[in-house]
């Protein structure tokens, strides 16, 4: 991971649908300011992330893209569970 990352490169939003985020709290204090989550299935404020999955593509995504914005909606609970038509209306 990039400690120091360019300050001349503008950053960007992605937004990650998946099974959530639940970062260490070091993570969360290094990457203040840059990560934003909605939790689309339960509604709960604090992060969650049963499987890792989206864990593991926000630790990714700030690895190629470290001035990004990381918009995590967790959509699904477990990754196994289809996407509810009521989780897709919320989304929308």
């Amino acid at each position: 991971m990039l400690r120091n990352p360019p300050t001349n490169v503008p950053s960007v939003r992605i937004a990650i649908l998946d099974t959530g985020l639940n970062l260490p709290e070091e993570a969360m204090y290094a990457f203040e300011g840059r990560i934003e989550y909605k939790d689309f299935v339960d509604g709960e404020r604090q992060q969650i992330d049963l499987v890792g999955h989206g864990t593991h593509a926000a630790g990714l995504l700030f690895k190629v893209a470290p001035n990004a914005i990381v918009c995590v909606a967790r959509v699904v609970r477990d990754g196994i569970t289809k996407l509810d038509t009521a989780v897709i209306a919320k989304v929308k």
